[in-house]
């Protein structure tokens, strides 16, 4: 069985080489300028192959006619897919936050739905408790995803940096 994710990582490796030919050829790269902490042009819009490798592990579900499996997580491939595609498009052309911001909030708002948060099945408790746990997730989320997008414009998009504080938000 190791074989087979060994398999899935080569072939990940080389759609992200593929996607960085793509990018080259494209000009979806970011130049340095005074502010900029790389000295070096930067290729952009990488991380879409994450989403890509999920719609492939989707698709292989559904091949499988693991239709539970497909339902349940729709709702989050759906949203993941917003995200993905409107980081995408704003790694290649500058979009407003305004339109960044509501589609963070959508797809939140699609991954509570694929895990039931709220409805009582993920988190125990008082319905009050419930609110307060989706409502701290819900701007946790929205945030942290705004700081990843600050780090990936300055090129200086570390996750150890983004998880430290995250969790400093979190318990501040």
């Amino acid at each position: 069985m190791w074989y087979t994710y060994l398999i899935i990582a080569v072939l990940l490796l080389a759609a992200e080489l593929i996607y960085f030919r793509i990018a080259d050829k494209c000009n979806i790269i970011d130049k340095p300028n005074e502010r900029s902490s790389h000295s070096t042009i930067v290729l952009r819009g990488g991380g879409v192959i994450f989403a890509i490798s999920m719609l492939v592990w989707f698709g292989w579900q559904m091949v499988n006619g693991e239709w539970g499996m497909v339902n349940e997580y729709l709702p989050f491939i759906v949203g993941l897919v917003l995200i993905a595609g409107v980081s995408f498009w704003d790694d290649v052309k500058s979009l407003p936050d305004s339109l960044r911001m509501v589609v963070q909030i959508i797809s939140t708002l699609l991954m509570f739905w694929s895990i039931n948060l709220g409805l009582g099945s993920m988190v125990q408790g008082s319905w009050l408790l419930q609110v307060v746990i989706a409502a701290d997730s819900f701007v946790l989320l929205c945030w942290s995803h705004e700081l990843y997008q600050f780090y990936g414009r300055h090129q200086r998009h570390n996750g150890g940096v983004c998880a430290g504080d995250a969790c400093a938000y979190r318990l501040g």
